[in-house]
């Protein structure tokens, strides 16, 4: 299983710089949800959790462990709310000091898929999904030790880093894909910058600016967002160096972004998966490496996650195309157990 085209290579920096920097990010989530969680799903809240699991409990019974896969059927009450929220930020900062990763982001993933089970509308939103998408890979990925070692010696298993890079790829490609099947004439027209400055949401000081940018410029950046987020992502599959070019591309584009737009930590989650896309011969410039060890999880654990989630992302593939497929009911079964979990979600920004 090591005879794969990325083992010939070693990500032990970047995997350093993506499990600090998906730290960071859940560190921002947790503390977000936990400054607002009383007033969204406490028992004087908007939508009280309490009530919500209390009716799931009536209508399905024991099934509703499964069918809501979530921490808070232990309780409800705002204090186990916020202990939830600001346990999910003490387990950020051990994340980032490197303590125990493999544990620490199976409970992270854990609690931040118990607060979107029962937050609902307050997070539905793709960088939600996204999170959980990427924390639950990110286990994969950590390396399996209780420690932190510096300089950053472990090095990922390269089937779980193809899985990020896959990630990667149905995020960029999606968003490219939603907007040209959209039927919005503007994208295809090239036109669709010239008013989305103004009409995003949360726009930035520099959106006004770039909102009076001339026609073609708009017209030149949409061009260039869509070679950036349709072929570039094929790159993202290939070895070092052809997966720099993507990296820088991805990671440029992502910061454009920001500076014009406000989409939570959605864009920090797309530049965090592509660190990875740069191996540890590039990031020897600037940071120290020590000499790779193998503490990782073995190839018989990774192949069947890795199975499931290719079969789950597929048939997302599949949706995003149109495409009405007969699944065998096995695999039906399969999709409909797993679906609350959030393994693997769609993506697809501005369709319209």
């Amino acid at each position: 299983m090591d005879a794969m085209p990325l083992a010939s290579v070693t990500y032990a920096i970047a995997d350093w710089l993506f499990l600090r920097a998906l730290g960071v990010i859940y560190l921002a989530a947790f503390v977000s949800i936990g400054m607002q969680v009383k007033g969204l799903i406490g028992r004087d809240g908007i939508l009280p959790a309490a009530i919500f699991l209390d009716d799931l409990k009536t209508v399905l019974g024991r099934a509703r462990f499964a069918a809501l896969p979530t921490l808070c059927w232990f309780g409800t009450s705002d204090r186990f709310l916020q202990c939830l929220c600001w346990g999910g930020a003490a387990l950020s900062v051990a994340l980032i000091a490197g303590i125990a990763p493999v544990i620490t982001l199976a409970l992270l993933w854990a609690s931040y898929l118990s607060l979107l089970n029962v937050c609902r509308v307050f997070l539905a939103y793709q960088w939600d999904v996204l999170l959980l998408e990427t924390g639950f890979l990110a286990v994969w990925l950590a390396p399996v030790e209780l420690l932190p070692h510096w300089p950053p010696r472990a090095d990922p298993h390269p089937i779980a880093l193809w899985l990020a890079r896959w990630l990667l790829f149905r995020l960029m490609f999606s968003s490219a894909v939603v907007k040209l099947r959209s039927g919005d004439p503007t994208w295809r027209a090239l036109t669709a910058l010239t008013y989305h400055y103004e009409t995003q949401p949360l726009p930035t000081p520099l959106a006004w600016l770039a909102h009076h940018l001339p026609p073609w410029f708009h017209q030149m950046s949409c061009a260039l967002m869509f070679v950036i987020e349709l072929p570039v992502p094929f790159l993202m599959l290939a070895s070092p160096p052809v997966s720099y070019i993507a990296g820088v591309l991805t990671i440029a584009l992502m910061l454009l972004v920001m500076a014009t737009g406000n989409y939570c930590f959605f864009n920090l989650l797309a530049i965090a998966l592509s660190l990875l896309l740069f191996d540890d011969a590039v990031w020897r410039h600037v940071l120290p490496a020590g000499a790779t060890v193998s503490s990782r999880w073995p190839w018989w654990a990774l192949v069947p996650m890795a199975f499931v989630l290719l079969v789950l992302s597929v048939r997302r593939v599949v949706y995003l195309f149109g495409r009405d497929v007969s699944w065998p009911r096995s695999l039906e079964r399969l999709f409909a157990w797993l679906e609350p979990f959030h393994l693997v979600s769609g993506y697809g920004l501005f369709a319209v």
